[in-house]
């Protein structure tokens, strides 16, 4: 309830009346455009949707729509998850504007206002539903303050609050009703009900980002410790097989959706969306996501889950069962945003990438907070965990009022941000990346095309070279469509 209401007080004075709503932009503008496209413009192929949305060839590239030569439409490289997710949302908003008479395009104030409560409301969602897995573990106490650490602690806030577009926030809710309904089902495989929970889970997980399959995929071993119990589980899926093929069939319509959606727009079967000149390079990872000020990773955005990675002892030692396939896909999660061409992610308040996993990583978390709490170190380490969250909100805080930069900062300049001053040197308005931040994918090109049948093609070697002064009629790029 106090992460709710701290995340809906944010939101809320982010969006005061009087200021263009901050709520489509960014990855964002790729993930909504399925609702306006498909819904509004009734036209799938996007073609509406660029000619009055995006007046630039580089802001169709930084939606992450481009142009298929072959068939005249663009191909939106995100999946459909989140906007099957925030469609009840867009529903209720896109009735209010048409009753107040505003102009209900899938842009007006009303209708992004109340997508943006979805992943609000989808992130409580998760956050309720880790705690009734972490109260099958853990006592009462440590799932408290690990639930707190998470919510306020962790820049998970800034996307329930401002970049509530964005895809991580609901991720994080499907890996979280995915962990629940997995322990769920291990206690009732015998149940048509919660298998079919796993499988509606499972389903949004890769339905929103497909890597993130490797997140949920270890929970299949969720209890082997041996190979007593490894040919104990294989035995419980073959003797429940017929459940096994009612969750893999309620997963599949929103995966089988994607596919579609993508091979229509390309006119051929399509695996994967990205551009050719965005992908993995598995031979060298940057492990820098770990440690990084700038670009910005993950521990000093996010100190708290430091302890994360030292409750891994704890949990090895008293909830083993859960050490092996947290350990592993928290290290394919790593691996996987470590290799990619852009592993920053781009625009936002510290690696978002890890946003995803948060549910993973609560299970060690509360593990440590468990082992401290009937020890010694109990202070210490609810000293350690004040501190640590204490410093992240500081940090969302620069951010949303500008003084930090959407791509981080030199340990020196976060320091200055979180003692009140300004280290910000890209960030738009409130802490807003402006349009063309959202492509600062350390060293990643993109392609886009389109503006017309033809198109032309801006990478983004370019793009980085290109003055910014060429955005300015379009520098807040959530208005630029709907004034």
């Amino acid at each position: 309830m106090l992460i709710g209401a701290v995340a809906l007080v944010a939101y809320i004075g982010l969006n005061s009346p009087g200021r263009p709503p901050l709520v489509v932009k960014g990855d964002g503008e790729g993930y909504y455009a399925y609702l306006t496209a498909y819904l509004i413009d009734r036209d799938p192929s996007f073609a509406t949707l660029v000619d009055r949305r995006f007046p630039t060839d580089r802001l169709v590239g930084l939606s992450g729509l481009s142009y298929q030569p072959a068939t005249g439409r663009y191909l939106d490289k995100y999946a459909p998850g989140v906007a099957v997710m925030t469609l009840p949302f867009f529903a209720v908003g896109h009735g209010v504007a048409a009753l107040s008479g505003e102009r209900a395009d899938g842009y007006s104030r009303s209708e992004q206002l109340a997508s943006g409560l979805a992943a609000l409301a989808w992130g409580i969602a998760g956050l309720a539903a880790l705690r009734r897995l972490l109260l099958r573990l853990f006592p009462d106490p440590a799932t408290a303050a690990t639930l707190l650490c998470l919510g306020l602690g962790t820049s998970l806030l800034s996307y329930l609050a401002l970049d509530s577009s964005y895809s991580h926030a609901f991720s994080f809710a499907a890996v979280a009703l995915t962990l629940l309904a997995v322990i769920r089902w291990r206690e009732g495989p015998q149940s048509w009900r919660r298998s079919l929970e796993v499988g509606l889970a499972a389903g949004l997980v890769v339905g929103i980002r497909p890597a993130n399959l490797v997140a949920i995929l270890p929970l299949v071993a969720l209890g082997v410790v041996g190979w007593p119990t490894a040919r104990a589980r294989a035995a419980t899926l073959s003797r429940h097989w017929p459940r096994i093929v009612l969750g893999a069939a309620a997963a599949a319509p929103l995966v089988v959706a994607t596919l579609l959606a993508w091979s229509f727009a390309r006119g051929a079967p399509v695996l994967f969306s990205y551009r050719g000149d965005e992908g993995f390079s598995f031979l060298h990872p940057q492990w820098r996501v770990l440690y990084s000020f700038r670009p910005h990773g993950l521990a000093p955005y996010a100190p708290v889950l430091v302890l994360a990675a030292l409750g891994m002892v704890p949990l090895w030692r008293h909830t083993r069962v859960w050490f092996w396939p947290v350990t592993v896909a928290l290290s394919f999660q790593t691996y996987l945003l470590a290799s990619w061409s852009a592993w920053p992610l781009g625009a936002g308040f510290g690696h978002r990438g890890y946003v995803d996993a948060y549910g993973l990583l609560a299970v060690p978390l509360t593990a440590l907070f468990a082992a401290a709490w009937s020890s010694r170190w109990r202070l210490v380490t609810g000293g350690v965990a004040v501190l640590a969250c204490s410093t992240s909100m500081l940090g969302i805080l620069a951010y949303w009022q500008g003084r930090l930069s959407p791509e981080g900062a030199s340990p020196g300049s976060y320091l200055t941000a979180l003692l009140g001053g300004d280290s910000s040197d890209q960030s738009g308005p409130a802490g807003r990346p402006g349009p063309d931040q959202t492509s600062a994918r350390s060293g990643g090109a993109t392609t886009a095309q389109g503006g017309g049948a033809a198109g032309r093609r801006v990478t983004s070697a370019r793009l980085g070279r290109m003055d910014r002064a060429e955005l300015a009629p379009h520098k807040d790029p959530y208005r630029y469509a709907s004034s």
